[in-house]
């Protein structure tokens, strides 16, 4: 899949993803997979390794208990997962590090149409849908294109 003549990789095959702390140090988009759930979060970051570092730490503190009270109370599926297994069923993609992505305002951009296009191809192929943030309304009309895009 291309997003603004980029290329996206969005085929999550299991066991075929890496450890965060193997992750590369730049710029990018993310998938963050809970397999027993079938489950998809898409995220972006300026340094992707340390997001993720970031993710699994607060994965395993939620289990734990030790995470601060205001995180322990969300209740979104992703947070009463890890309450349960911490960061264990969770598997990384590198969807792109383009160079261009240092600039955050594409990558919220791609980030955008990727929401829109897992609503569209994700959802209906059985994947969960952790993706819970929202989108700007100004990258609402980038959402609607993600809609209505296929894989290349």
């Amino acid at each position: 899949m291309m997003f603004r003549d980029i290329p996206l990789h969005v085929s999550w095959i299991k066991g075929k993803g890496f450890p965060a702390s193997d992750a590369p140090r730049s710029p990018g988009l993310y998938s963050q997979i809970y397999w027993p759930e079938h489950a998809v979060r898409i995220g972006q970051s300026s340094n992707i390794r340390n997001r993720l570092r970031e993710a699994t730490a607060w994965a395993n503190a939620m289990h734990r208990g030790t995470a601060r009270d205001s995180q322990l109370r969300r209740t979104s599926e992703l947070c009463e997962q890890v309450k349960v297994t911490g960061n264990e069923g969770f598997e990384y993609f590198l969807i792109s590090d383009c160079e261009d992505f240092a600039e955050q305002s594409l990558r919220l951009e791609c980030e955008a149409f990727l929401f829109g296009w897992f609503l569209s191809f994700g959802e209906p192929n059985g994947w969960r849908n952790w993706n819970k943030e929202g989108v700007r309304r100004d990258l609402r009309p980038i959402f609607e294109e993600g809609r209505i895009a296929t894989i290349l």
